[in-house]
C-alpha cells in the first residue's frame, strides 16, 4: 500500500497541474526562465522540445510537429496533433529510443505517459466545446 502512494500522489499533482491548463495553450520553450511552469510545460521542454522545437535541425521531426508554430494551427489541426501526439506517447514511441540513447533523462514514466495523455484529451475537449 505504501508503494502506491507515492506515484498516486505524484499523479494527482500532474493531474492538477494539467487541469489548470486553459484552452490558449501556448507552446514556447522560451519562456522566462522566472515563470512558474507547469508540469506539463516542463515535460514537454525535458523530453519534446531538442526535436520539435526552435533550434532543432530534425527536419522530419519538426514536419511533422512543430511547437514554434502550433499556436499558428487551426482547431481541426489542433486537435488532430493532440490526437497524433497522445497516440505516440502512449505507444512509447515518442521520445524514440535512439533519441532516448543519448539523452536518458528524457524518458517518460508510466506516470508522465499517463498525465500527458490526459492533458492532450482535456486540450481536445477545450477546443471542441469552444
Amino acid at each position: 500500500m505504501n508503494k502506491l502512494v507515492f506515484p498516486l500522489f505524484a499523479l494527482v499533482i500532474i493531474a492538477s497541474g494539467i487541469f489548470t491548463l486553459n484552452s490558449s495553450f501556448k507552446v514556447n520553450p522560451d519562456q522566462d526562465e522566472k515563470a512558474v511552469q507547469n508540469p506539463m510545460q516542463t515535460l514537454l521542454k525535458n523530453s519534446c522540445y531538442d526535436c520539435h522545437g526552435a533550434g532543432s535541425k530534425n527536419e522530419d521531426a519538426l514536419e511533422s510537429l512543430n511547437f514554434e508554430t502550433y499556436n499558428d494551427l487551426g482547431k481541426v489541426k489542433k486537435i488532430t496533433t493532440l490526437k497524433e501526439m497522445a497516440e505516440v506517447v502512449e505507444k512509447r514511441d515518442m521520445p524514440p529510443k535512439k533519441y532516448l540513447s543519448k539523452k536518458p533523462h528524457a524518458e517518460l514514466t508510466d506516470e508522465q505517459v499517463k498525465a500527458f495523455i490526459i492533458w492532450a484529451n482535456t486540450e481536445i475537449k477545450t477546443l471542441i466545446d469552444n
